[in-house]
């Protein structure tokens, strides 16, 4: 009975030191977020919490616009954010 209660506890220490430690690869994959890898666009679109409104980003220079998306034509508008 002893055998097997420390055969046991080995077994489930053992398991549970593999279990804490990601391998170097699973970190590099964790850390690249899409985000992270897009890189060569001037432009990006962030949204907010107006499903019909973003903020566009120029990503080489930091200038910022309010875009107001809308169906028709007449109604879509940018805004420079200063």
């Amino acid at each position: 009975m002893k055998k097997i209660i420390i055969i046991a506890i080995i077994a489930f220490t053992t398991m549970q030191s593999f279990a804490q430690s990601p391998s170097e690869k699973g970190k590099s994959d964790i850390n690249q977020t899409p985000e992270n890898k897009i890189t060569t666009f001037a432009y990006r679109l962030f949204p907010t919490d107006n499903m019909w409104t973003f903020i566009k980003l120029n990503t080489r220079n930091g200038q910022m616009w309010q875009v107001q998306y809308s169906i028709s034509h007449d109604k879509r508008r940018i805004f420079p954010i200063e």
